[in-house]
């Protein structure tokens, strides 16, 4: 993107519109509009027609969620939203089901000048990772692949964009019989308990946050606790401290699932940013087991994906239509 990129900041609070175009506001960012609710949100993007917009979540009337609905239809744009963890529940999933790129926690204070100073820099980081994502409205569907190898346990990757597409993959299972699912979702922390309501809630399938030497059980979706990465270790999960940048590590939990169950592994790379899983996927294709990468052409962020296809892995290369008619395949009625 050439310029300045064009914010704008959606808040009911008028004190943090006017802390976050302080904060934010420089030679990288033009903030040319604050509105604080959802219907003066939507009419200054259709006038503004903003490269980005950071969205609160938790507004009367219109609220966050709402409001993304309205401006994915009528000026569509890449938005942020940026809203107070222990506040949201499941809306910052819904967000994301809704068209948010991103979820950015508020400070859990505003009077720590150092603290609030090092959170806008990492959302200004956010923000100009975001202004060069190009700004998708529809995914594509595909015809389905055929599965046909016994499943000891699936692992899915995903980072930036990945909860509307982990729902579309796994909605299809409800009813049904189907290995455990283990998911490494790249989320910040605090975000993590939203998410499993979230899916579980979606889906009407059992969805937990994994504890140590907890057994794996079919027709459950595992996530890891916050600031923990998720592994199989022999029959049972295992939650061990993170260990790299990514949280939680989909390399790490590929990685085990491939020393632990060899050909009976299948992994998915789904959307996002980077590379994480890109390696982890190549020890499952090596160890005999099935490597998905989800269609870069139907992705919001290819990076993942393509990593995963650079690095030479991956067996099938599909969207998300075909892949939840993989594991619609591969499971059984309950």
């Amino acid at each position: 993107m050439t310029g300045p990129i064009r914010l704008l900041v959606v808040d009911d609070s008028p004190a943090v519109c006017a802390a976050l175009q302080a904060l934010l506001a420089g030679p990288a960012i033009e903030v040319v509009g604050v509105a604080g609710g959802g219907e003066e949100a939507v009419a200054r993007a259709v006038a503004l027609r903003p490269d980005v917009v950071t969205m609160d979540l938790m507004m009367p009337g219109v609220d966050g969620v709402a409001c993304i609905e309205r401006l994915m239809l009528v000026a569509p744009t890449r938005i942020i939203a940026v809203t107070a963890v222990e506040r949201t529940g499941t809306a910052a999933m819904r967000a994301l089901a809704a068209g948010a790129l991103e979820v950015v926690g508020k400070p859990a204070s505003w009077t720590c000048e150092a603290t609030v100073q090092g959170w806008a820099r990492g959302l200004t980081e956010t923000i100009a990772l975001m202004a060069d994502v190009p700004v998708v409205t529809r995914r594509a569907g595909a015809s389905r692949p055929l599965l046909g190898r016994a499943i000891g346990a699936i692992g899915i990757a995903a980072s930036t964009g990945g909860p509307p597409v982990l729902a579309e993959i796994l909605r299809p299972l409800r009813g049904r019989s189907f290995p455990p699912i283990l998911i490494a979702q790249h989320l910040g922390q605090g975000f993590t308990d939203g998410l499993v309501r979230w899916l579980g809630e979606l889906t009407g399938l059992p969805a937990v946050i994994a504890s140590s030497g907890r057994a794996l059980a079919p027709g459950t979706l595992y996530f890891a606790p916050d600031l923990r990465d998720l592994v199989i270790e022999g029959d049972h999960l295992e939650v061990p401290p993170v260990e790299g940048l990514c949280q939680p590590c989909a390399d790490r939990l590929f990685a085990s699932m491939a020393a632990a169950l060899g050909r009976r592994a299948l992994g998915i790379v789904l959307t996002g940013m980077g590379e994480d899983g890109a390696a982890g996927l190549r020890a499952i294709r090596d160890a005999g087991g099935t490597a998905i990468a989800q269609d870069p052409k139907a992705c919001l962020l290819a990076g993942m994906p393509s990593a995963a296809i650079a690095a030479g892995g991956v067996e099938l290369v599909l969207p998300p239509g075909a892949i939840a008619a993989g594991l619609f395949e591969i499971s059984r009625p309950a």
